[in-house]
């Protein structure tokens, strides 16, 4: 048995797609009884029900600095920029891993941040205390994933050059991630692109509606990531067809998107069949997924897509329902187009709406691809199949 500690700065123990993933390696590892502690490095609230330290199934979660950030913008303002929000919560994380190590050794950090300086800094703190270290990346850095440019600037790439050379493996979403970073200093690397806990998804209830049809998108409705407004164009040229169609988007967009869509959906004149229902909590996500008639994705074919994968993409064919997806980056590597679900080319208005009007015409044959992407998940993405690679690559580590 290891001790584990996972340092993320995602939500606990309820948040969105991250914070799943990193609930399903953590559960991966705990149903090996391996010990696992997150360390949650980021304040995630403004005032929560949640509590700063607590237990997820066997799984413990602390927030060493707190889990609450400021009430009051200006004050949430000169936490960031002063620095000290940053400062506390390295201090505090630091405490807490040596007090931890010295009461039972850790035997692995793994590392979900992609901060140059965090990273330096619980590389270097494994270093001394003899922890091997592992970095979890699921993203391009900045400014590829945030502002989609094409590469990170040379003073970046040569800040990681001296960070990852402390660090002794790397955990990957993609193998153009590997690549990227494999790139800079090579490593030791194990591609988990997908990891689900299925637990999530059994025993619940289904009652789709034999007269009422939905289409569902879950996400954070980043347009730049996920540019659903190609699914909302597609949606307003068929549903015409089907009057009983709606479309339910999950996710809470910034100002500016969500102004965006608005707009669109006025005027396309669908504002009464495109419904904004926000952020809903993970706990509800599994159901909502499984009462839909189709799950929908739409990702642009970006330098920020080919390296990343979709944490919905497994969710959703785990819950058995006929989903639609672009076929951008790694999607058709792991999943296989009319056999699990369904691609259809980036940017494309018109494809996008045969796709939906044919699912919708033969939604028999939709539900069987859908069966099989939900058991093709099951046997070869669940926590149960993926903690025997973590610990037999952590095995592996220098």
């Amino acid at each position: 048995m290891s001790k584990i500690g996972i340092i993320s700065i995602y939500a606990m123990p309820i948040g969105l797609a991250a914070t799943n993933r990193i609930l399903a390696y953590s559960k991966s590892l705990a149903m090996l009884n391996n010990e696992v502690d997150i360390i949650c490095i980021s304040p995630t609230d403004i005032k929560s029900k949640y509590l700063s330290e607590g237990y997820i199934d066997s799984i413990h979660y602390i927030y060493p600095a707190g889990r609450e950030k400021a009430r009051y913008k200006i004050l949430r303002f000169i936490s960031i920029y002063s620095g000290y929000r940053y400062i506390h919560s390295l201090f505090c994380s630091i405490s807490y891993i040596i007090k931890g190590h010295r009461q039972n050794r850790f035997d692995y950090l793994l590392i979900s941040n992609d901060s140059i300086i965090y990273l330096y800094v619980y590389a270097i703190l494994s270093k001394i205390l003899k922890i091997k270290s592992v970095f979890i990346f699921d993203e391009y850095p900045i400014p590829i994933r945030h502002k989609l440019k094409e590469k990170i600037p040379q003073w970046k790439t040569n800040l990681y050059k001296t960070v990852l050379r402390h660090i002794n493996g790397y955990i990957s979403i993609s193998e153009k991630l590997e690549n990227f970073y494999c790139g800079i200093i090579k490593k030791q690397t194990l591609v988990l692109p997908i990891i689900i806990d299925t637990d999530r998804f059994k025993s619940l209830s289904v009652s789709k509606s034999s007269i009422k049809q939905n289409l569902c998108y879950m996400g954070n409705m980043e347009l730049s990531k996920d540019n659903i407004d190609i699914i909302i164009k597609a949606f307003a040229s068929i549903c015409h067809k089907y009057p009983n169609l709606q479309f339910n988007l999950y996710g809470s967009p910034n100002i500016g998107d969500y102004n965006s869509l608005v707009n669109l959906i006025t005027s396309l004149n669908v504002q009464d069949r495109v419904i904004f229902n926000g952020r809903v909590s993970s706990n509800d996500v599994p159901r909502i997924l499984m009462n839909s008639t189709i799950l929908v994705s739409s990702q642009p074919q970006t330098r920020r897509a080919a390296g990343g994968f979709p944490t919905k993409l497994g969710e959703y064919l785990c819950s058995g329902v006929p989903t639609i997806l672009t076929d951008v980056g790694e999607n058709a590597r792991y999943v296989t187009n009319n056999q699990h679900c369904y691609f259809v080319k980036p940017n494309n208005i018109n494809e996008y709406a045969d796709k939906i009007d044919y699912i919708l015409s033969h939604y028999e044959d939709a539900c069987r691809v859908a069966l099989q992407g939900k058991e093709y998940i099951q046997k070869n993405y669940s926590v149960e199949s993926t903690g025997e690679k973590m610990i037999n690559f952590f095995n592996t580590l220098n």
